[in-house]
Formats: structure tokens, C-alpha cells, sequence
């Protein structure tokens, strides 16, 4: 073979390496930029999570749609992303229980709200019953909590369930779990039925919640340890706390010094409530 031809064959072969590898930058170029068009749509799906839970027919190895629902309040835990606004849809009718604890995310809103009509069954109930820790030798537990944000209910039941008989509750033992922050929970078109544990434990200057309440009823079922208490003082010192209210029953003759700690003279409330 003659230099010419050699030269000639080499040439040859380096453009077509060249070639190839022109065609595979190109296709590598082609995913990245798919890649890169794919981020905004997922930061977006996971900024605003939604969850369907059926308490009777879901499965927690579901996807968490209305079509394959979860079956558990604690399940929303495990696929949660913290600083999104998380919707949980329970189906109506059901009783979507809680044993021990559910779930926290640092910061984000969490709304639990009815899924499917109530007419003829109700609304869905989530119920509480704290859960014995050996260790700690008292009960504890949550259903939901955050430490920075919002928490929002509409059209939902929530029962807190303790045998007192059974032992010690812990004293930050609440059905929205007792953080280090100041959040606000908003209660909307809701029932709440209290049995000797609280719907939010608060620590003055140490951690506060202002409370919202519209067309909801408050009932205590018992209260043999004084924890059955919309929101329930830790410390000695009463928690300054926003109170806002409006079309709220409180049942069986109940007054709100039942179920809210307050100083004679109302300085740690702000309300629109006119407070005996």
C-alpha cells in the first residue's frame, strides 16, 4: 500500500471518528437539555403534593391518587417534601386512624380535607390515640406537625382518644405535634371531639399557635386529667395566642375557659370573643 493510500485511509477513518463522536455529543446534548426542560415541571409537582388516603380499600404501596389512594395518614410521611404545600384528601365516611404518630415536615402548609360527599356517611374522622413508648415509660404522639407554616382543616372530624386509666400522657402529647415555632392552625366546617388529650400542646415562649375556627363544634367526651383542652399550657405562665372565631358551638354547657387557658384579665389573648 502506497503512502498516499495511507494517509488517504487514516483521513478517512478520522473523520468518521469524528463523526461519531459529533453524533453522540449531539445526542448526549439532546438529554441534557430534556433534562434540564424536565426540573421546573418536577420542582412544580413536588412544591404542591396531593394524597388520596381510603382507610378500607387503599394500599400504602399505592401511588396516592383518587384512583390507587394510600390507606394511612402516617403513609404521607414517607414521600412528604418538606416546603411544599401538602393536601391530604381522606375519604368520607371512613375513620382514619392514628396510632402513635404520623407525620412532620419542617416548613409548608398541610391540609386535610374531605374527599368524596358526606351526605349519608359523614365526614372522615381522623382519630388519635397516643401510643405507649417503653422508654420514655408514658404516652406520646401526633398526627401531624410542622414546625414553620400553616396546618388547615375543612370538613373533617378530629377525635383525640385516651384511656387515662392506661397511664401517663406525656404533656406535649397533642393531635398536632408540639414543635419549637409558632405556626397557625386554621379549622374550617369541622367537629372536634376531645377525650383526655388535647388538639394542640403550646409552651409559652417556647412554642405558640393561634387558632382559627369557623362553623365548627367543640365537645369534650372526658377529660379525667384536665388535657382535654383545645389548646393545653405546658408551663405555669399562660401562652399568648390569636383566638379567632366565628359560628363556634361548644357542646354539653362547655365555656371557653374550658378548653382555652386564659388570664382573668384576657392579656394573653387576642380574640373576638367577648370573654367572661
Amino acid at each position: 500500500m502506497s503512502l498516499e493510500q495511507t494517509i488517504a485511509d487514516l483521513v478517512a477513518a478520522s473523520n468518521n471518528l469524528t463523526g461519531t463522536i459529533n453524533s453522540k455529543m449531539n445526542e448526549i446534548d439532546q438529554k441534557v437539555d430534556e433534562a434540564t426542560d424536565a426540573v421546573p415541571s418536577t420542582i412544580r409537582a413536588l412544591s404542591k403534593q396531593v394524597f388520596y388516603v381510603d382507610a378500607e380499600y387503599g394500599s400504602d404501596n399505592a401511588e396516592g391518587t383518587s384512583q390507587d389512594p394510600i390507606k394511612t395518614i402516617s403513609e404521607v410521611g414517607k414521600r412528604a417534601v418538606n416546603g411544599s404545600s401538602i393536601s391530604i384528601n381522606l375519604r368520607s365516611g371512613q375513620i382514619h386512624e392514628v396510632n402513635g404518630f404520623g407525620f412532620t415536615v419542617e416548613t409548608g402548609m398541610i391540609g386535610f380535607y374531605a374527599w368524596g360527599s358526606t351526605t349519608g356517611v359523614g365526614l372522615p374522622e381522623i382519630k388519635f390515640t397516643p401510643k405507649y413508648v417503653e422508654s420514655e415509660g408514658r404516652f406520646l404522639g401526633y398526627v401531624a406537625g410542622i414546625s414553620t407554616g400553616n396546618i388547615l382543616v375543612r370538613f373533617c372530624k378530629l377525635t383525640t382518644s385516651f384511656d387515662s386509666s392506661l397511664g401517663e400522657i406525656y404533656s406535649g402529647t397533642s393531635f398536632f405535634a408540639y414543635t419549637n415555632s409558632a405556626i397557625s392552625v386554621v379549622i374550617y366546617r369541622s367537629e372536634i371531639s376531645l377525650k383526655n388529650a388535647p388538639l394542640i400542646s403550646v409552651y409559652s415562649g417556647y412554642a405558640g399557635r393561634d387558632l382559627f375556627l369557623s362553623s365548627t363544634s367543640v365537645g369534650v367526651v372526658e377529660n379525667a386529667n384536665n388535657g382535654a383542652k383545645l389548646v393545653a399550657n405546658r408551663n405555669s405562665t399562660f401562652h399568648s395566642m390569636k383566638l379567632d372565631v366565628y359560628n363556634v358551638t361548644l357542646e354539653g354547657g362547655l365555656a371557653w375557659s374550658d378548653v382555652i387557658d386564659y388570664y382573668a384579665d384576657k392579656r394573653n389573648l387576642l380574640t373576638n370573643l367577648e370573654l367572661v
